[in-house]
């Protein structure tokens, strides 16, 4: 006889815990399967040599939904207060500090653009209020517009009562604004190119787009309405296998039963509904819903079996723009590295920040421009954090780990594999790094360089994408991943999304796996 679960969720990422942990505490008999022996996901911790740890992958829970941090309560989990400042960009002999407070940060723009010191508050002031009225639309389950039930006319209707409490004016600014370029939208408000380059690239990292591309104004309100309603993190001590140890033991709480080592080969379907899911060694298990954590393509194209997938289902997900751009590298180092433009009295919390090699829009676009063509960047896009300052478990006493992701490193190279190129654009990575941190090369202990490819091997992340797809204008809110399954609940009776493929976004926050859930309690009292 098969096992009889209530639900079974495939992956043990935190948004798969996350739901497990909501449809638990409401009373369902909740199984979670994860191939690997740890939990996790793309937030893991792991030894990258001898005595130092990193978080290998994703390394940013600065966007943890507030709400799902309360409910499952982490708060004495070990997981730090945010940072200040918040991002710090750098720049041929300067460097330009984003503080959290957006008045002393229009200090810092004051000596860059007196007029963008003026522009920036009135800047804040209106992302903040779209972010107020439309952060509502994050938690819940997106409408369906192409049957709309009489809960979704109500839910719709909020919305738009949401916008208009804008008012006339901002309302009009957003609609107008939210389909536009990254560019267009920042020119509009902004001169200096160090200021506009650093809000693009934080809202456009991990994602195959240029702040040229027509819609990628969106990725600047997404990232502004994900940060008014999170949490206000930093970084868990230990790592971000910390926090997904933490997702574990709330589980565990409700008795959420995680089965590790044990991979889903194949979602059991019969005659368009799905019974359960068949495991790597032959077990059947038997359950009500099945609810994947994996990416779409993942889900429809290699766990269901063709016949049972419609013709137009497959190609609307084939479809989906997915291919990864992000290579992860992580350093170990001998000692502190030297950051030639951080220095003075506010030198520890300087440290404790996230940097951005993002000098300008025209920079970033052309870091783009070799993506499109199938190349890596000779001028990459960078980001880097010191997670060993902040938390010195991390590595050996006075030595330190280095958290590194370059963007614009496409997982279909034209020419070549990364196997045979990942040391040498880990090499160009570390030569535009030198720049700013003239000891770096001389105090490197290890190395650890994780291409698309090795994160798609690695992180079972299909194409190396490490938030599933792009966030795109087509591929998001209603429409993510694709028209028909935004609602968590996928063509397949019974089958549901609750992945970084779903709305509201790729980034670690927590929401996709808290909506599935609510939806999938919802669909079950019918």
């Amino acid at each position: 006889m098969a096992e009889k679960y209530d639900v079974a969720i495939i992956g043990a990422g935190h948004n798969g815990l996350i739901a497990a942990y909501y449809l638990a505490k409401a009373g369902k008999k909740v199984v979670v399967f994860e191939k690997k022996e740890n939990v996790g996901g793309r937030c893991v911790t792991e030894e990258i040599t001898e005595g130092f740890r990193s978080s290998v992958c994703l390394d940013d829970i600065s966007l943890f939904s507030k709400k799902v941090f309360q409910d499952l309560g982490l708060k004495n989990k070990g997981i730090s207060a945010a940072t200040d400042p918040l991002a710090i960009s750098l720049l041929p002999g300067k460097a330009l500090i984003q503080w959290r407070s957006p008045q002393k940060f229009a200090q810092e723009i004051a000596t860059f653009s007196e007029k963008d010191a003026k522009e920036y508050p009135k800047y804040h002031e209106f992302m903040d209020k779209v972010a107020k009225n439309l952060g509502i639309a994050c938690a819940k389950t997106p409408p369906d517009i192409l049957n709309l039930p009489h809960s979704d006319l109500v839910d719709l209707g909020k919305y738009w009562l949401k916008l208009r409490k804008m008012g006339k004016r901002d309302m009009l600014e957003f609609l107008r604004a939210a389909s536009m370029s990254a560019r267009d939208f920042l020119d509009e408000w902004f001169e200096s190119d160090a200021l506009k380059g650093l809000l693009a690239a934080k809202a456009l990292m991990g994602n195959a787009l240029g702040p040229y591309s027509p819609g990628t104004a969106a990725t600047l309100f997404l990232q502004h309405i994900l940060s008014y309603h999170s949490a206000s993190l930093g970084h868990p001590q230990g790592g971000m296998g910390k926090l997904s140890e933490a997702l574990e033991q709330a589980g565990q709480t409700y008795k959420v039963e995680v089965r590790k080592e044990n991979e889903v080969q194949e979602i059991l379907i019969e005659e368009g509904v799905v019974k359960g899911v068949l495991l790597q060694d032959g077990t059947e298990i038997h359950s009500q819903v099945v609810a994947s954590s994996l990416d779409p393509k993942t889900t429809f194209l290699k766990l269901c079996s063709p016949p049972k997938v419609s013709l137009k289902l497959r190609n609307l997900v084939k479809n989906v723009k997915s291919q990864g751009v992000s290579t992860k590298i992580n350093l170990a180092l001998k000692e502190l590295p030297h950051i030639a433009l951080v220095q003075g009295a506010e030198k520890e919390a300087l440290l404790s920040a996230r940097y951005f090699i993002a000098p300008s829009l025209e920079y970033l676009e052309k870091a783009f421009d070799a993506t499109k063509y199938g190349r890596y960047s000779e001028n990459p896009v960078i980001q880097f954090i010191l997670p060993s300052f902040i938390d010195p478990s991390l590595a050996p006493k006075n030595k330190h780990v280095l958290s590194i992701t370059a963007q614009c490193t496409p997982f279909r190279l034209r020419e070549g594999s990364w196997a045979e190129h990942q040391d040498k654009f880990a090499d160009i990575v570390l030569e535009k790094l030198g720049v700013f941190l003239p000891n770096l090369k001389d105090i490197i202990e290890h190395r650890q360089v994780l291409s698309p490819s090795d994160l798609e091997a690695n992180f079972s992340l299909n194409e190396g994408h490490i938030y599933h797809l792009d966030h795109t204008m087509d591929q998001l809110f209603l429409m993510r991943p694709i028209p028909g399954s935004a609602q968590y609940r996928t063509p397949l009776d019974n089958l549901y999304l609750c992945g970084a493929g779903t709305h509201p976004a790729g980034m670690v926050n927590g929401l996709a796996g808290h909506n599935a859930a609510q939806k999938i309690l919802k669909d079950w009292k019918g």
